[in-house]
């Protein structure tokens, strides 16, 4: 995931991959086509550590917006947060990509956020820039790419 670009690397594909809000489908917020952070403010949440870039970019965009959340949970694992989400009633935050599986399979319900800042990054397929890919990899590559442009779970 990525929020600038980095020296000595070529990137073979880059999609956005803003960060969402993820509900349980019975939370009072699933039906929502988008939300701000201030409507998030009342509900339990869940959150990553400080290094990651959901947090940075939650965090800076509470700062913007004079909002201070204090969270039930912080891990440094996505299946904590993800499972209290599906079996707490609570929010936790990620891209749609990386929760494509339990959308499709109705377990969570991702919401866009509306407050600015919270779209600005993208998730990359990187190789080493000058680097000639092997065959196999190559392959490999052009699927995973694939998979990431489709709608289906990874």
């Amino acid at each position: 995931l990525s929020l600038s670009p980095t020296k000595d690397i070529n990137v073979a594909y880059r999609q956005p991959c803003p960060v969402m809000a993820l509900v349980h489908p019975d939370h009072p917020l699933a039906k929502k086509k988008s939300v701000s952070l201030a409507q998030l403010h009342p509900y339990p949440i869940a959150l990553p550590e400080k290094n990651t870039t959901v947090r940075q970019l939650f965090d800076i965009c509470c700062s913007r917006t004079n909002l201070l959340f204090e969270p039930v949970l912080e891990s440094n694992n996505i299946a904590p947060l993800s499972n209290f989400t599906q079996f707490g009633g609570g929010i936790h935050f990620g891209g749609e990509i990386s929760c494509r599986h339990q959308i499709s399979s109705h377990k969570i319900v991702a919401i866009p956020i509306k407050d600015r800042g919270m779209d600005i990054r993208n998730i990359e397929v990187q190789t080493l820039s000058g680097r000639t890919l092997p065959a196999a990899v190559k392959v490999f590559l052009d699927f995973l790419v694939n998979k990431m442009k489709s709608e289906e779970p990874l």
